[in-house]
């Protein structure tokens, strides 16, 4: 005679499995340390560290509240400026160009000069056109990259599985 109340094996697998878990939880919540123990267990062992961060909380909230009142802002501007009045150059300026027409005509001359260059890069050398790595496509239209080999492997092997647990499988 079969009885009328089946578990199914995935359930009754899942539940043994997890057993232990459910135990030692309870356990933990029947027995677990009171909150004043573990504080003071924390204040012998870790006092040194709730000091600092206290101290470090109050130099935090004195930085915010300068930081409202404007004056992180002039400190900042002093480190960006080196210590003078205005932002310091690192680069030199040549003074009959800057702001001038002959500075704007100077930079396109500059400019076309540089594209020139990288024209010249691009000739012909051996019959063959040299292309830049960046204009020239990584993979030609139609196939798939080398990412998506393992993904379909994986879809196939997946699929397959699939297809045989439904027709091996258990019919009910």
């Amino acid at each position: 005679m079969s009885s009328r109340f089946k578990i199914p094996a995935h359930v009754f697998f899942y539940s043994i499995a997890l057993f232990p878990a459910c135990a030692y939880g309870y356990y933990y919540e029947r027995n677990k340390p009171q909150d004043e123990d573990m504080e003071e267990m924390l204040k012998e062992r870790y006092s040194h560290h709730i000091k600092e961060s206290t101290a470090r909380r109050t130099d935090m909230h004195r930085f915010v509240e300068n930081m409202k009142a404007g004056e992180i802002d002039k400190r900042m501007d002093e480190v960006l400026y080196a210590g003078k009045g205005q932002m310091k150059r690192h680069h030199r300026v040549d003074d009959r160009y800057y702001g001038t027409k002959e500075g704007v005509q100077a930079k396109e001359q500059l400019l076309e000069e540089k594209n020139k260059k990288s024209k010249d890069k691009k000739q012909k050398k051996g019959g063959k056109v040299l292309k830049d790595k960046a204009t020239e496509p990584t993979e030609e239209i139609g196939k798939g990259s080398k990412n998506m080999k393992p993904f379909i492997a994986y879809a196939l092997i997946g699929s397959a599985a699939a297809a045989l647990g439904i027709f091996l499988g258990d019919r009910r």
